[in-house]
């Protein structure tokens, strides 16, 4: 086995919650409600925080996205949305 683990907090039961989804920032965590809908739980508090963001029975998933500034295929978003470019010299 690679690698170890560390423990870094245990959370209780917390009522009203169906299934963990994943971790967000500051050690909060998304879950799945009871009434299948998306809420952040603080586990320093104890709050849970209703996201407005409803699913149907397990079918929530949590997927990490990071931005990126890398062109697609090479060419940049600006190249994209250029139609003709001035010969050199030239004014509008």
């Amino acid at each position: 086995m690679n690698g170890s683990w560390t423990k870094q907090f245990t959370i209780d039961s917390v009522p009203g919650v169906e299934r963990a989804l994943g971790f967000w920032k500051n050690g909060e965590l998304f879950l799945e409600s009871s009434d299948h809908e998306l809420v952040l739980f603080d586990p320093s508090t104890r709050e849970l925080k209703n996201l407005g963001i409803h699913a149907y029975m397990r079918t929530m998933r949590i997927s990490a996205y990071v931005e990126n500034l890398v062109p697609i295929n090479g060419r940049s978003e600006y190249e994209e949305h250029i139609i003709r470019r001035l010969p050199e010299g030239a004014s509008n």
